[in-house]
Formats: C-alpha cells, sequence, structure tokens
C-alpha cells in the first residue's frame, strides 16, 4: 500500500478525501503538481475548505493567499496574512507544524485535533499538499480543511472506551 493510500484511508471526512484524489490527479507521475494546474471549476464542491498557502524562504514564513468560506479550527486567520500572525497559539502552532512537515517530508499530511471554537469543542480534520513550480521547491501548499462541532456522537466514534 502506497503512502498516499494509507493517508487516505485515514482520512474521516469524504470531501477531504476528495481533496486528496484531486491533489493525486493533477500530479500525474510528476513529484507535485503546481499552481498553475489547479483550477477552481473542477471542486466547485470543495472551495469553502480550500487554503492556498505561499511559501516564503529566508526567513521561513507561511502566508495565506487564500482561505476557504467555510473555517475548519478555531483560528482568525486572513487572506494575506503570515501563518506566524495568527493570534490563536493554539491553532497558530498546529497549523505551522502541518505546514513545515508537509514541506520537509515532500508529502500530504493528516492533521486532526479539537479545539476550542465560538460553538463549542470543534473537531478538525485537514490535509496539506504540496505544489511546485519546477517539481522540486515546494513554493505553494493546497490545504483541505473541515471543522465540525463536537456532540455525544464524536465522542462515541472518536473516543471509545476500553
Amino acid at each position: 500500500m502506497s503512502t498516499i493510500d494509507a493517508l487516505r484511508r485515514e482520512i474521516v471526512h469524504t470531501e477531504l478525501q476528495r481533496g486528496l484524489d484531486y491533489w493525486c490527479r493533477l500530479r500525474g507521475d510528476r513529484a507535485f503538481p503546481s499552481r498553475s494546474d489547479l483550477d477552481p471549476l473542477d471542486i466547485p464542491h470543495l472551495l469553502p475548505t480550500v487554503s492556498l498557502i505561499d511559501i516564503f524562504t529566508d526567513p521561513l514564513d507561511f502566508r495565506f493567499r487564500l482561505i476557504g468560506t467555510r473555517p475548519a479550527g478555531s483560528t482568525s486567520a486572513r487572506t494575506g496574512q503570515s501563518v506566524f500572525d495568527i493570534p490563536e497559539r493554539e491553532g497558530r502552532e498546529r497549523i505551522v507544524v502541518r505546514y513545515r512537515r508537509c514541506l520537509t517530508e515532500r508529502r500530504p499530511v493528516l492533521d486532526t485535533y479539537q479545539c476550542t471554537a465560538g460553538d463549542g469543542i470543534r473537531r478538525v480534520e485537514a490535509v496539506t499538499c504540496p505544489l511546485s513550480d519546477d517539481d522540486v521547491t515546494i513554493n505553494m501548499m493546497l490545504s483541505f480543511g473541515l471543522g465540525e462541532p463536537v456532540t455525544p456522537t464524536h465522542i462515541r466514534a472518536y473516543c471509545p472506551r476500553s
């Protein structure tokens, strides 16, 4: 089983599985798809979950180029903002770790966690995928993220008793 297949099996939300499948289709036989491969018309149903992140080096920075309309977690991130400027420490740290993993491991990564938001505790799932203009240097990331309020059903499903 490939790393991508294993990752896909870990993803709970169908929309995020579709996002990973879209990235794989764009990639084809290359190491990474490029930003120019993306076409919003291909994934209208996924657009609310999408974020595009520019990567800057020296010093390392991740800047939001686009943020979907359906926020996943509890951060107040805005288009054009550096991830390091997100005021919510917990959300910022989780995002930075995920983005660094994607950049260093050079593959899509999954993060699943719970956070506190305006509507209570949310279960967040996010898949972040690398993009490259030259198939070598990762200069952008495509992320799909969803958050939902934690209910008693979620607690039973995700935290089974031993």
